[in-house]
């Protein structure tokens, strides 16, 4: 047993630390976008700027395409560790509440990426629209997960497809609300008075 948590304590340190180095490298490539446009930066840019090689550019991003739209499996871990840890009486409103409001905080944390986000996509908005197909398999995840707690398909559950979209609808109008109020505030906070809004509160009864 001692083996074993020592072991997963071991995987949990290596992830931590390999999800550092990814956001170093993010960072650096979103600054070089924003200063210089993404047509004009090279991996071998960004390598130099985050102090590494091309190769170890490689272990972590299959494209610098990649670094544009942020990392989908990061959003879907912590998505997912979200629903993982609720309390299985926990309502589908809830649940919904929960996790965008994990990926909120997880946003917050590194507001620089997502200021240049913004930055980068008001010069170069084509390049910023091909990472929709990211964003539609984050969606998926949370259907399902929904739909997993109600017992039902997340293809024809009406319930999970209208919770995760006004939810996830809700969540933008924040975030485009946080961006025009000049970003001072707590976007969490906001974010969090937009599911009150649609009525996706701490507990609501089904």
């Amino acid at each position: 047993m001692v083996g074993t948590a020592e072991t997963r304590s071991g995987e949990r340190l290596r992830a931590r630390r390999r999800q550092r180095m990814a956001d170093e490298i993010e960072l650096a490539a979103l600054r070089l976008f924003a200063e210089h446009g993404v047509d004009a930066v090279t991996v071998d840019d960004i390598a130099a700027s985050a102090d590494i090689s091309r190769r170890t550019f490689f272990r972590y991003f299959a494209s610098k395409d990649d670094l544009l739209h942020g990392n989908p499996e990061r959003q879907r871990e912590v998505a997912l560790e979200a629903v993982a840890s609720a309390p299985q009486e926990t309502t589908p409103h809830a649940l919904v509440r929960r996790v965008l409001l994990a990926l909120t905080a997880d946003i917050e944390q590194r507001r620089e990426a997502l200021l240049l986000r913004r930055r980068i996509a008001e010069h170069a908005p084509n390049a910023m629209a091909q990472g929709q197909h990211r964003y539609s398999s984050l969606v998926d995840a949370l259907i399902d997960a929904v739909a997993t707690r109600t017992h039902t398909d997340p293809a024809t559950s009406l319930r999970a497809n209208v919770l995760v979209h006004a939810g996830l609808g809700a969540m933008q109008g924040a975030i485009r609300t946080w961006f025009a109020s000049g970003t001072a505030g707590s976007l969490y906070d906001l974010a969090a008075e937009a599911l009150d809004l649609i009525g996706l509160r701490e507990q609501v009864e089904d």
